[in-house]
């Protein structure tokens, strides 16, 4: 966990702040310089001053459609849309709706942007890859199961899967690369470390840590309970469990 977001736990912590504006549950987070992005259950995405301690922007998109995911590049955040099965594309800073990707036939569960301003989306059967910047759709990874989280390394696509196996692509081309099993239940959560190792961690209540190099895991993390959230810092792996402990 980066300095930012350990201070922004601090920050919720001394706030008591268990829903930062949110009417109903709060379901991803991510981080831009002093922003920080709160996927709801409400319909929004709340867009927090995290040194400010204050909401500085609020983006509705409906209160049938639940955020589930959220990913900054710049000033232009993403968000997954679980009920009406579109992704969004907004000015993160002034507010504004850029974007409304439409075409997964199932929920959107997941984002995650490239450098280039490709944005990846999974939903309950696909990962489909767009150009972030015009809406305009690129290819679809078609593999036939949930992919409940997405994330880049260079040209590299991973995403954690419903049927337990993490796969890696080549995001820009669409090939396939990497199938990595090992995990006994859905693969909730991908995270690249920066020399190329990638964290998966699953409700088998492990997290595995996977050289590209090979299709056996370098490290087997027992969690004990569920694991539902993955991040590095440095050298550091930390995962949430379903059990509240990190």
């Amino acid at each position: 966990m980066s300095m930012q977001r350990a201070e922004y736990v601090r920050v919720l912590e001394h706030e008591r702040v268990k829903r930062p504006g949110c009417s109903t549950y709060l379901s991803g987070a991510d981080f831009s310089g002093k922003l920080v992005a709160f996927g709801c259950g409400d319909g929004s995405v709340r867009v927090w001053d995290w040194q400010a301690r204050q909401e500085v922007q609020q983006l509705a998109v409906g209160a049938s459609e639940r955020v589930v995911d959220v990913s900054w590049r710049g000033d232009l955040l993403a968000g997954a849309g679980h009920d009406l099965k579109n992704a969004y594309v907004w000015n993160g800073v002034n507010g504004s709706l850029l974007h409304t990707l439409t075409g997964h036939t199932t929920q959107c569960l997941s984002v995650a942007w490239h450098a280039s301003g490709l944005l990846a989306t999974g939903d309950e059967g696909n990962v489909r890859v767009w150009d972030g910047l015009t809406g305009v759709p690129q290819r679809v990874l078609t593999e036939g199961t949930p992919y409940h989280g997405l994330a880049w390394y260079g040209d590299l696509l991973a995403g954690a899967s419903n049927d337990r196996i993490v796969r890696v692509w080549n995001g820009v081309n669409g090939s396939l690369l990497r199938t990595l099993p090992g995990h006994t239940d859905t693969v909730s959560r991908v995270a690249w470390h920066r020399s190329g190792l990638l964290a998966s961690s699953s409700a088998d209540g492990s997290v595995k840590v996977w050289s590209m190099d090979s299709a056996t895991p370098l490290h087997t993390l027992v969690t004990g309970s569920e694991a539902w959230g993955l991040d590095w810092s440095g050298d550091v792996l930390a995962s949430v469990a379903y059990n509240g402990k990190v």
